[in-house]
């Protein structure tokens, strides 16, 4: 990660959105993403993915294949190879099979959550009946989702102000973590975030400049113009450079 972002940092190329996402892409080449929830790969999933984008949750999808055979569950989170999820979420789905129906009420049995957005799906049984789903499934709005996810505590980065625009996200590298921040909107949000980082910078993209996070009552304080991106990356080195300036 040091030499991605030196490379970075000696990079002389003009400022264009472009060229912004490229610095992002190149420095997160590698790592792996984290995310806070999986979502089932079936249903009419869009308008539940902006759901979650709005409020700041992380999201992975999973096929039902995933679901069925390759997930296992470990100290209370689901695991897939190395990455985790602490719920999953189905959305609109007016139909499911039985056998991914009695996995998930398994796996709600056994602590993880399972939100199903809209109504229960129906089930047909192996004998043609009607299924009656046993797991303690929760069953939510839309709108809701966001809400109950983070009343949980599932939510890994839970925002001082909600703004639809925020989008973020969350990736490993090694030991350390990453956390990035999206402005989609139209003007500047300003912010603070509990997180739970060591020795940590923040990368400017548009900039191409490292600043030192501002720290409020132990919270990474930070804003972000419309149209632009930041990097908190925890590191095990240390650079002299300026303390990011937050004007609102």
């Amino acid at each position: 990660m040091y030499e991605r972002l030196m490379r970075c940092l000696t990079d002389t190329h003009t400022e264009t959105s472009g060229e912004n996402e490229s610095r992002i892409s190149y420095l997160l080449e590698g790592c792996t993403p984290c995310a806070d929830v999986a979502v089932a790969d079936l249903g009419n999933k869009t308008a539940v993915l902006s759901a979650l984008e709005q409020n700041q949750i992380t999201f992975e999808l999973l096929c039902a294949e995933d679901i069925l055979s390759r997930v296992s569950i470990q100290d209370g989170s689901l695991y897939l190879a190395n990455r985790s999820y602490r719920a999953i979420v189905i959305p609109y789905a007016e139909s499911m099979e039985f056998n991914l129906r009695a996995r998930l009420d398994a796996l709600s049995y056994n602590g993880i959550p399972v939100f199903f957005v809209g109504d229960e799906p129906a089930v047909l049984d192996e004998n043609g009946f009607l299924f009656e789903g046993m797991g303690p499934a929760i069953i939510t709005k839309e709108n809701d989702l966001g809400g109950f996810i983070r009343m949980f505590g599932f939510a890994c980065i839970v925002p001082s102000r909600r703004y639809t625009s925020l989008r973020v996200r969350h990736l490993t590298h090694g030991d350390f973590h990453i956390y990035g921040f999206s402005n989609v909107g139209n003007s500047t949000i300003g912010f603070t975030a509990a997180l739970e980082v060591g020795n940590a910078v923040l990368y400017d993209p548009q900039k191409n400049q490292l600043y030192k996070p501002q720290i409020l009552d132990g919270k990474i304080r930070t804003q972000l113009e419309a149209g632009t991106s930041l990097l908190l990356l925890e590191t095990d080195w240390t650079m002299d450079c300026p303390i990011f300036p937050y004007h609102r």
